[in-house]
């Protein structure tokens, strides 16, 4: 077996992002730049007025007495051009709107709200200091002005940002298509089911569970497919998904069958040395080479890794395969280890930043982890100006209950124990919302 820390190194250090795209920046949400973009227009783009109201030339009115008495000449308005203004105008005022521009010598705003208006004229009992309500050109940004960094992930602001900066189109790392294969006599009539429920009534449903689990018992729910594709959902990311039975042919078969249409092959299940585990050897057959097999680490120690780069005509395809164990909880952690740092790579993070962890103070005993690293399961709180861990109790690959209350995993190294107040480092879960830590 190999230690976690070395598979991990080994898993980053071997994959390697899948190519490049241009896709249309409003289709960028959730996407990582490939490079630096820089703005190719001013923002504001002209000056302009920041409220409704009437804009004045305070330096040929400074001389005047308050109360003034100015006529409205002209009015401009949001998305119009500038009308034709007389050269007289700037002893007048303009009636302006949001966002409408401010033509020079121009120079203030003055809100609706404030304004007397009598026919054509409006009174001001003061004059406004230049400047006021008005936006000037180029105040947010300028020409050349650098808006987003490589590597930079595309969240709602670096999109606006872009937009307004010009850019119609980014350059991204390629988004890996990926397939699941989920193995086990014991799912197979569950897949069954949920295609025969999606087509039901909501109103069917329990009663149609109930049923159909008690006419076999040894049937049990396929939690780990929907479980592992809702992780990747969480990162932007679709997958198809395939059932093998517990034999080879139909292990072949179904591995063959994933690796055709993806880029990532997640295996479920069937990874072990038990006699109906048949993932390991057919994907030796098929041509993967083999990266790492059999961590140390609790839960999760079959988890396997490997890839294949096929050569066609023009290019050479990269493949990789991530095989996870077949318990719930195995299957989750190894995800969000493992597996987040794959897709982590694949969409052009550094090696160093594949792997985030966080320091908390431990609030709980933990008993020493014989041989193996350990990855508890607990919840992480923020108060008093710190971060605090607590470990959950059901800490067995198979409690399912555990994971539904955690946001982060404890790391408890090998053959040591963590007493309650001990710094402990964290590993943050991706599908838990941290910014709150409640």
């Amino acid at each position: 077996m190999i230690n976690f820390d070395t598979a991990l190194s080994l898993l980053i250090d071997a994959a390697q992002p899948l190519g490049l795209e241009t896709i249309f920046v409003h289709h960028a949400l959730g996407r990582r730049l490939s490079k630096d973009y820089h703005s190719i227009l001013d923002s504001p783009r002209f000056n302009n007025s920041q409220v409704d109201g009437y804009m004045v030339c305070t330096k040929d009115l400074i001389s005047q007495q308050p109360p003034l008495r100015l006529p409205v000449i002209f009015e401009t308005r949001a998305g119009n051009p500038v009308p034709a203004i007389p050269k007289s105008s700037t002893a007048g005022a303009g009636r302006t709107s949001t966002g409408a521009p401010i033509p020079e010598p121009f120079d203030a705003v003055v809100m609706q709200e404030v304004v007397k208006v009598e026919e054509n004229s409006i009174i001001l009992q003061s004059l406004p200091p230049a400047g006021s309500f008005v936006r000037y050109l180029g105040e947010d940004l300028q020409k050349g002005d650098l808006v987003a960094s490589r590597g930079q992930k595309i969240d709602p602001g670096v999109l606006a940002l872009l937009i307004e900066a010009g850019i119609t189109a980014v350059e991204v790392y390629k988004k890996p298509k990926v397939a699941l294969v989920v193995t086990g006599d014991e799912l197979e009539k569950s897949s069954k089911l949920r295609d025969q429920l999606e087509k039901s009534s909501v109103q069917d449903y329990a009663e149609f569970a109930d049923q159909a689990f008690q006419k076999n018992l040894a049937q049990i729910p396929d939690s780990n497919s929907p479980s592992i594709a809702a992780m990747l959902q969480g990162l932007g990311i679709d997958c198809q998904i395939f059932h093998a039975k517990d034999s080879q042919e139909s292990v072949h078969s179904a591995l063959h069958a994933a690796l055709d249409c993806s880029d990532v092959l997640i295996t479920l299940g069937g990874i072990s040395v038990g006699d109906h585990d048949h993932i390991h050897q057919e994907l030796e057959s098929i041509g993967i080479q083999e990266i790492f097999w059999r961590v140390k680490v609790r839960p999760g120690r079959p988890t396997y890794f490997g890839a294949s780069h096929k050569k066609s005509s023009s290019e050479t395809k990269q493949k990789y395969v991530l095989g996870l164990p077949g318990n719930p909880v195995s299957a989750m952690t190894m995800m969000q280890t493992f597996g987040l740092a794959l897709f982590s790579r694949l969409d052009g993070v550094s090696p160093a930043d594949c792997a985030v962890t966080l320091s908390a103070t431990l609030e709980g005993d933990l008993a020493e982890a014989e041989n193996r690293l350990e990855l508890v399961r607990g919840h992480l709180t923020a108060r008093d100006g710190g971060l605090f861990v607590k470990p959950l109790l059901n800490r067995d690959s198979h409690l399912v209950t555990g994971f539904a209350g955690s946001n982060g995993l404890i790391v408890l190294p090998a053959n040591q124990t963590l007493n309650w107040g001990s710094l402990v480092t964290v590993l943050p879960l991706s599908f838990a919302a941290l910014s709150g830590l409640n």
